[in-house]
Parts: structure tokens; sequence; C-alpha cells
């Protein structure tokens, strides 16, 4: 093809018909910045193609992420409530002052040594937050999304570490001077070894009090911030099926 130009342009100059070859000059670069543009658009085309193959697969993998996520806080939420639940039980037994109510607190104390991680690994979405392709996202709203998503996590995180401290600072310092773990616990896997309780001690105990009160504040602001957690992985994945779709 090329050989087949240069014959053209020599002839035309051999017959010195400048004309016809300024006409044919201008033809050529004509042609020559039309394919340059072809093979641009083509580069262009590839690139962008490659990006949303690189995109969907980014946030296909969220989607399995999510749907893991929120399996995982949805039984958190059932634990939590259930403890919480029990904590108010043991603050109200106390409340009451009625020493013949005391040996409740041997069902209710069981609250007090539940410690929950609220620690989640998504890998794939915290990568597709600092990533080149997220930015470019014309959807703002699951970009809004995925960052709250962030921060939620990075708060949960910190709670368990919050939680994780007050158990072993004060909970658990006070169970194993003050109670039969195994007997409030009432797990398979502990063994009551028979010391007896006597839980009517316990009704005026301002440290047990104190303890619970704090276990219920902290509890009580997990469990709202996992509900918030959950509502967050919702909308996430509706404006993820939505992105899909386009």
């Amino acid at each position: 093809m090329i050989k087949f130009f240069r014959k053209i342009r020599q002839k035309l100059l051999s017959e010195n018909k400048f004309s016809k070859y300024l006409i044919y000059a201008i033809g050529e670069i004509i042609l020559v910045v039309i394919g340059i543009l072809i093979a641009l658009g083509i580069n262009n085309w590839n690139t962008e193609n490659q990006r949303k193959n690189e995109l969907t697969s980014s946030l296909e993998s969220i989607l399995e992420e999510i749907a893991i996520t929120h399996s995982l806080t949805t039984t958190d939420l059932k634990e939590i409530d259930s403890v919480i639940l029990k904590t108010q039980k043991s603050l109200s037994i106390l409340k009451t002052k009625n020493i013949d109510s005391a040996y409740q607190l041997k069902n209710t104390l069981g609250g007090l040594v539940y410690l929950q991680s609220f620690k989640f690994e998504l890998p794939s979405t915290m990568r597709f937050i600092e990533d080149d392709n997220s930015k470019k996202l014309e959807n703002s709203e699951l970009k809004t999304l995925a960052l709250k998503l962030k921060s939620e996590i990075s708060f949960l995180d910190f709670y368990t570490n919050y939680a994780t401290t007050q158990y072993q600072s004060l909970i658990e310092p006070y169970v194993v001077k003050n109670l039969n773990h195994a007997e409030i616990q009432n797990s398979t896997t502990s063994i009551n070894t028979g010391q007896n309780i006597d839980y009517a001690d316990l009704i005026k105990d301002l440290e047990l009090s104190n303890i619970l009160n704090l276990k219920l504040e902290t509890d009580s602001g997990a469990l709202r911030r996992v509900r918030e957690l959950n509502l967050t992985l919702e909308k996430l994945e509706k404006e993820i099926r939505k992105e899909l779709k386009k």
C-alpha cells in the first residue's frame, strides 16, 4: 500500500503536475488523520470497555460481600437484642430491692458476660472506594453510600475495641470475684463446680448496678449502629443493582 502511494507521488512529480500532486498530498494527509482518529477511537473504546468490565467485576464482588455481611449483622442484631433484654431485666430486679426476686438474677446476669465482636471484612468494597474507577462513577448516591459504609464499619471496629476493654477492665474482674461464671452463663462448655452465690447480697450492690448500666449503654449504642449498617447495606445493594443494569 505504501509503495502504491509512493509511485503515484513520483509519477505526478515527474509529469510536473504540481496542482494534482498538491491535491493528492492533501488527500493523503486527510487519510492519515482519519486513520489516526479511527485508531484513537478504537483505543478509547477498548479502554472504556475494559474500565466498564473492571467496574462490573468490582460491583459484583461488593454484592457478594454485602450478602455475607448482611447475614452476619442480622444474626448479631438478634443476639445483642437478647443481651440487652437480659441486662434490662437484671436492672429491673435490682430496682425492686426485693430480696425474694434476687434468685432471678441467675437467669438474667448471663448478658453481662456476653461479648460480641463487630469487625467486618469487606476488602473488595474498601478497594472500590479507593479505586480511580469509582471516582468516575456518575452515580453519586452509590459513592456516598460506599463512603458511609466505610465510616460505619470503622465505628463498629472502634466499638468492638471499646467493648472489649470495658469487659476486660470492669466486667470480667467483677464476675470472677463475685459471681459463678458457669452458673450465670449456662453454657455447655463451662463446668459448674457448685459454689453457691447468695443473689440477695447483690440486690443493693451499687458496683453491679453501675456495670450493668454501662454495658446497657454500650450495647444499646452498638444495636443502633448495626441497624444503621444494615440499612446502608440494603441501600447500597439497591444502587449497585441499578448501576449494573445500565
